[in-house]
């Protein structure tokens, strides 16, 4: 498939090295607001899957870009990871890893270790859409002003889960929640051939948010940092 990865600007001639995104991204971090990050991560069989020609499995790659990713936020801003699959928690594709904590807390709590050591499920399926309604009315009941708040959804394929809402009652759902006067936005990052990229991108316009995907599960820290880029420049940080 295409990479049908979407930018708010025109692209450069050239895409910066991760070297040169990292170290923009840290200084725009420092000056940025605090966050407040719901992180839905994909654990289904699938990201069990050998990256070819890196050896590494799916899961090792978007582990690594997001424990990197960590050290791009204030200490202060606050981060929570749900885990999501089929059938984690009885009925419920998803249950959580970490608990909303700021960086500063998870880092001295072993969250660092805690977010290395997960593994994909075997043999379990993607129950996006039901996981996505979850983690957004959270986000949504414990928003919080001054913050950036946001949605940030890691994935590598589409609803596999055939009991969910669906993509139709997930997006009027979403589309019931919104207030203007608290920007809730859904950051999607796919990665690999599975992706539905149309059905990311639906989720995230809903909530006024962008998703960034790529077939290449290489290229997970670029979209990785195009998205945290994104989310660096949400309200009130900056201006729609």
């Amino acid at each position: 498939p295409r990479d049908t990865r979407t930018n708010a600007a025109p692209r450069p001639a050239g895409p910066p090295a991760p070297e040169a995104m990292y170290g923009v991204l840290q200084a725009w971090a420092g000056a940025n607001l605090s966050a407040r990050v719901q992180v839905l991560l994909d654990v289904s069989g699938s990201m069990a899957a050998t990256v070819p020609g890196t050896g590494r499995s799916r899961m090792a790659l978007t582990l690594e870009a997001a424990t990197q990713g960590l050290g791009l936020f204030k200490p202060t801003t606050e981060i929570g990871l749900w885990l999501f699959s089929t059938k984690l928690d009885g009925d419920k594709d998803y249950k959580e890893l970490l608990p909303m904590r700021s960086i500063a807390q998870q880092l001295a709590a072993g969250g660092v270790a805690t977010l290395q050591a997960v593994k994909p499920k075997p043999g379990g399926a993607t129950g996006l859409y039901d996981s996505i309604l979850a983690a957004y009315q959270n986000a949504r009941q414990s928003w919080q002003l001054g913050r950036i708040n946001v949605v940030v959804v890691l994935t590598d394929g589409r609803n596999e889960d055939s009991d969910s809402v669906g993509l139709p009652g997930l997006l009027s759902e979403l589309g019931r929640l919104q207030d203007p006067r608290k920007p809730l936005p859904v950051i999607g990052i796919g990665i690999g051939p599975d992706i539905d990229s149309s059905e990311l991108q639906q989720i995230s316009a809903a909530t006024g948010g962008e998703s960034f995907t790529t077939p290449d599960p290489r290229k997970i820290s670029d979209v990785f940092y195009q998205a945290l880029s994104k989310l660096m420049c949400q309200p009130p940080a900056c201006k729609k």
